[in-house]
């Protein structure tokens, strides 16, 4: 039978993917060299436009923006969206620098007339149009670059923001950029951006606090206008990817100082979620799509890493302590493809201990049947633990491991559940990654999915699996381990190990939930002896719980406040006229207000002289924790509301839903949900560790949005919520010293207080029940240049108590999957999730996060060698990264140790610092050069800072050890630590053990250099004798060749990657190579690398008889004197065989020696891990 033809779209695909696929070799072979070229001073440009006049001026005040929009031919767009959400913006401070792109005539003409009815309005129209590629390749990602380019030397600005020619500011867009910008003295300021598609859908939002490829967008960033002069690359089409990509990762690069708004402040229109997006020239245009790639096609890449490595699934298959696990197949509904999908998963499991049996029980009642058989199962079987699981539902091969490994280590686990996703068409997507343990969250709904993991000895000593319940048995069995054993019995396994053959949310809703969750919940409480009210959620099979309490305590709200009259006001007058909770009385604090009529409100206020409404006066310096613990002492409720002046009531019984928690005993604190004056979302709960020490998710989500998990429409415990408006039992606030006034005066007062209150064992509730809004931040807005400063300072401060008080929670919170982003707005797929990836509770290796200096010099041979080896070896576990982690993302990655290799620059040293004060892991700075003495013709000679030798005494002094190539590199750092330890350099097996050269290929004898580009004054030693034997031997040089020695050279090979390094070096056929080295401090102290590298290709070598050379290795030494060099090559070139025979000898002393075999690795592992 012939095949198919080809459909048209399928022909323009594949050729679509060939260009693709020429577009990533072209960029391999040229764009890594390329970029090196154009960024190589990079780092000296920031520093001089730092040090330039006028670059603070940006810092204060109300500076210019310059907003720049490119276009071609799309005006009547700019008239009708762009330009008018520019001229909405609450800053009025700016100009807008339109700039056509040799636009049409009567496009122009539109523009000129909207420019002149406006004075901060300007429009250029380029008289010619860039010189964009003939290739079929997407546009979009350089026809700007030209125009923006125009509009960036323009721009009159102290700070540049972009816009396309058709999407839209938001309001408070540069308002929002610049205060964030100027609060943190940041050069770069970038927010969210919601993207819309053409048919007005929205499709998500773009932004993340460590901007990436994907996760920024060019109009919500704002920048310092200093930066301006790197602009965008015109070439960046050739070598990398778009041109404000491009921007962004140099500026990152660089060390730009940047800072991200958690918040919605622009609009992009455009239809970038669908598949296959087409170009003009009808090539699809998918793999450069700006920023928001296909959901299920982002989780699939994401999930497709997560695999044990060969050495982590030997070491936990030999464990004899894993238990055994029974799977248990309920097959209801005779469907033999799904009972087949779900075994074929149980067959691959990585555990061997495991059971499988399948259940088809054959009633009129099959959804409650199999309950009978499970039990009876469950009295035979030898396993500890049996997995119920439903005819097409499949587990990742590691589950069942993971699952026992866990087990292991959590013996007081009663039951467990995984995270899962669905199982679709084209493989999983729809992941639900779920929180640890959380009661009110589980009373609101079955969040723990359609199964659950059950530990035999605990279900035969209860009464089983109720069959009463259905569908919802296992939730059952759940709250009642809870209640039995505590809230510790239910453990939860943050890995997608279940793959749902009914996606959750369709299980959620069916009958056999909906109509069950509300009686598990109901027969829970009733056996704890709870009074209670079972009212309904907001989805099918979901609940709200109404506690029935018989008091109504004495409740004291507290409202800080200064000034602001109209905020007071407002909040007085709503909570007057709203609350229907009688019981209260209100503390206003009164903190040195100074505004007339303030004064005036406050002291009639006073004059009332009522017992339930009071002014206290706080005539101290701003402090929030010392104001309200000075009310909370003359408080006379058995509650306290902690309220901000800036919110007001919107409903009545809002005391009522906050007491419904607070009331119960074991909770200690409940928040509110809050909403910006606008409608969206401000407070949904407060995650540990999001974006800094802790904040809000869901920040800028319209009123009516669900939430991830529906987790902004239903009660649920949260590690922490804000003192906007929270709720605690006086004695408990009491009990812990309330908040503290001195680690704490004015930031995460909040999150500390609510994590004394965890610590004592109390739980924290939010409630979407309790409705306020917030304006927020509001006392802290329109301050002078000097008080932000002190801010910025204070902040930090704060943010270093948190770290040092609370690190390891902030980093795993449990109310927040350890999965999910924290980065970003909050519960989005964690990017770094697979860095190191490491599902198991006690990792049998040593765990390592290793930064090397770069990646293709003495970072690859002294840092991702090494580790890539003992990895291999099954030695070490965890990534070598070319970013720094923050504390949080560090305690979540759980180094055992963290090796830095050259890390000098101001930035570098600030993140060394947070290790030494906040990460408990084992710290080791690694150096392979003498720094302070680089030699004047090297290309790093200039890029070196000045005192390097101060900058390094400090870096080093921020670490436990110190490691080195050499041991005259150790004696010249003698004194800089107490612990240095040499490890001498070894070439990498899998690279080099199979190269292998050719000999006498020329006409004439090849002789010749390989390596790299900073040896210019090495080459130059030899130029006389590269001159004067040009007639006798083919000069081959690789990598480099200084100008001086190019009209005599043979054949000149540009630099490659360096994973094709050696089969290159190997490729040139030498029959003799040349190691000169000029002889200085530096040269001395380096190591006999490139002998090595000679060695192994079986090249014999003359090299330089200075002390990096001078070992055992058998080579031929020379005095750096012309007439030794001449004499010694001709001394090899007379008898080629010998000469042969010697590079022989030095390959098989290279292989024998120096490579980075297992008992070597053994040096390098104990030179990275504490003693």
């Amino acid at each position: 039978m012939s095949r198919p033809e080809p459909s048209i779209e399928q022909i323009k695909l594949a050729h679509a993917q060939r260009h693709m696929a020429l577009m990533h070799q072209f960029f391999l072979e040229h764009g890594l060299r390329e970029k090196k070229k154009l960024r190589g001073n990079d780092w000296e440009r920031l520093q001089r436009i730092r040090e330039s006049t006028g670059y603070a001026d940006a810092f204060a005040g109300q500076p210019l923006i310059s907003v720049i929009v490119p276009t071609y031919n799309r005006a009547q767009v700019i008239v009708e969206r762009t330009l008018p959400s520019v001229q909405q913006q609450s800053y009025a401070n700016w100009e807008l620098l339109i700039v056509g792109d040799r636009m049409e005539e009567s496009q122009a003409a539109l523009l000129r007339a909207a420019a002149a009815g406006d004075s901060r309005v300007r429009f250029h129209n380029l008289k010619f149009r860039g010189n964009y590629p003939s290739t079929k390749g997407p546009m979009w990602y350089v026809a700007g670059t030209k125009p923006v380019n125009f509009g960036l030397r323009c721009a009159r600005g102290a700070w540049i923001a972009h816009l396309d020619d058709d999407d839209e500011f938001l309001p408070e867009h540069l308002s929002t950029l610049l205060q964030t910008a100027q609060a943190e003295r940041s050069e770069w300021a970038h927010s969210l951006v919601k993207y819309i598609d053409d048919q007005g859908r929205e499709q998500g939002t773009v932004g993340s606090t460590t901007p990436s490829h994907g996760c920024i967008s060019r109009i919500g960033s704002l920048y310092h206008a200093g930066l301006k002069t790197f602009r965008y690359n015109p070439g960046c089409w050739k070598y990398f990817y778009p041109g404000d990509w491009d921007l962004w990762e140099r500026l990152l690069d660089m060390g730009v100082r940047n800072i991200h708004a958690p918040r919605i402040t622009a609009i992009h229109h455009g239809d970038y979620f669908r598949d296959g997006v087409l170009n003009a020239d009808n090539a699809p245009a998918t793999g450069f799509a700006p920023g928001i790639p296909n959901p299920a096609d982002t989780y699939r890449d994401w999930l497709k890493p997560q695999e044990l490595a060969p050495s982590q699934l030997a070491a936990q298959q030999a464990r004899e302590d894993l238990c055994e696990i029974h799977a248990v197949v309920i097959d209801t509904s005779g469907d033999t493809q799904a009972l087949q999908r779900t075994l074929a998963s149980l067959d691959a499991q990585q555990h061997r201990r495991i059971h499988i049996s399948v259940l088809s029980p054959n009633t009129t009642t099959p959804e409650t049947a199999w309950i009978d058989q499970f039990h009876a199962l469950a009295k035979q079987t030898p396993a500890e633990w049996l997995l119920p699981l439903h005819a097409g539902d499949e587990l990742a091969k590691h589950a069942l491991l993971v699952l026992a490994e866990r087990a292991a280590a959590q013996p007081a686990w009663v039951c467990c559940y995984v995270d899962e996703d669905a199982r679709e068409k084209d493989g999983y997507g729809q992941p639900l990654l779920k929180p640890d343990l959380n009661l009110d969250m589980l009373r609101s709904y079955p969040y723990i999915g359609r199964t659950l993991a059950i530990k035999r000895e605990a279900l035969l000593a209860g009464d089983g699996l109720d069959a009463r319940h259905g569908a919802l048995a296992h939730y059952d069995f759940a709250f009642c381990a809870i209640e039995q054993h505590g809230l510790a019995a239910v453990g939860h396994i943050d890995e997608v190990l279940y793959h749902a053959g009914k996606p959750y949310t369709e299980w959620l809703v069916s009958e056999e939930v909906a109509s069950q969750s509300a009686g598990v919940v109901d027969a829970h409480l009733q056996r704890l002896g709870i009074p209670h009210e079972m009212l309904p959620g907001p989805v099918s099979g979901m609940n709200r719980v109404r506690y029935v309490h018989t008091r109504q305590p004495p409740v004291s709200i507290i409202i800080p406040t200064r000034d602001q009259l109209p905020l007071l006001n407002g909040l007085i007058d709503s909570l007057l006229a709203k609350t229907t909770y009688t019981n209260f009385e209100l503390l206003i604090v009164d903190n040195n207000s100074e505004e007339p009529a303030a004064c005036a409100y406050l002291d009639g206020i006073e004059k009332l002289n009522s017992s339930q409404l009071r002014v206290l006066r706080y005539p101290h310096p701003f402090n929030y924790s010392a104001i309200n613990n000075f009310a909370a002492a003359q408080a006379r409720g058995e509650y306290l509301i902690l309220l901000n002046n800036d919110t007001a009531v919107l409903q009545d019984d809002w005391i009522e839903s906050l007491l419904n928690h607070a009331q119960r005993p074991e909770v200690g604190i409940v928040g509110a949900k809050l909403y910006f004056p606008d409608g969206r979302v401000q407070h949904g709960g407060v995650v540990l560790g999001l974006r800094g020490p802790a904040d809000h998710p869901f920040i800028g989500m319209p009123m009516d949005a669900t939430g991830y998990m529906h987790r902004l429409q239903v009660d649920q415990n949260y590690t922490a919520v804000t003192a906007a408006c929270l709720m605690i039992r006086k004695s408990i606030y009491d009990s812990v010293g309330g908040l503290d006034e001195q680690d704490f005066k004015v930031s995460y007062n909040d999150v500390d207080l609510c994590l004394k209150v965890h610590q004592a064992g109390y739980l924290t509730v939010w409630t979407p029940y309790a409705r306020l809004m917030h304006v927020g931040s509001v006392s802290q807005n329109n301050v002078d240049k000097t008080a932000q400063e002190a801010k910025h300072k204070r902040f930090q401060n704060e943010q270093n108590a948190m770290y040092r008080k609370w690190l390891p929670l902030l980093a795993r919170d449990p109310a927040y999957n350890r999965n999910l982003n924290l980065d970003g707005p909050g519960f989005e797929l964690d990017p770094r999730r697979n860095l190191g990836w490491q599902p198991l509770a006690k990792p049998m290796k040593p765990r390592l996060y290793c930064v090397p200096a770069d990646a293709t010099g003495c970072g690859n041979y002294r840092v991702m060698q090494p580790f890539v080896s003992m990895y291999l070896a099954g030695m070490v576990d965890g990534t070598v990264a070319d970013t720094h982690l923050t504390p949080i993302h560090m305690e979540r990655f759980a180094p055992d140790s963290i090796i830095l290799q050259r890390q000098l620059s101001d930035d570098q040293l600030t993140i060394m610092r947070n290790y030494k004060d906040f990460i408990r892991a084992f710290k080791v700075y690694e150096l392979d050069d003498y720094l302070p003495q680089i030699p004047i013709k090297s290309a790093f000679h200039k890029v070196m800072p000045k005192d390097v030798l101060k900058v390094l005494r400090k870096a080093v002094a921020l670490t436990d050890r110190f490691v080195v190539s050499t041991e005259p590199l150790a004696e010249q750092f003698a004194g800089l630590h107490s612990d240095i330890r040499v490890v001498r350099n070894r070439l990498p097996v899998h690279w080099w053990d199979k190269v292998s050269s050719e000999r006498r290929k020329g006409r004439k004898p090849r002789v010749g250099w390989g390596g790299g580009a900073s040896h210019r004054g090495d080459l130059e030693l030899i130029t006389d004798v590269v001159r004067d034997l040009a007639n006798e031997v083919e000069w081959v040089f690789f990598g480099m060749c200084p100008d001086k020695l190019r009209p005599y050279v043979h054949e000149f090979h540009e630099g490659v990657p360096i994973t094709e390094y050696p089969r290159k070096l190997a490729s040139l056929n030498l029959d003799l190579a040349l190691a000169p080295l000029e002889e200085n401090l530096f040269n001395e102290c380096k190591s006999n690398l490139r002998l090595l590298e000679y060695g192994a290709c079986g090249y014999p070598v003359i090299c330089s008889d200075i002390v990096c050379y001078r070992d055992d290795l058998p080579v031929t030494r020379v005095k750096n004197r012309y007439k030794d060099w001449i004499s010694a090559i001709r001394m090899h070139l007379d008898d080629l065989d010998a000469t042969a025979r010697m590079g022989d000898a030095l390959r098989d002393a290279v292989r024998k020696d120096w490579m980075l075999t297992e008992d070597k690795l053994v040096e390098w592992r104990s030179a990275w891990l504490p003693n």
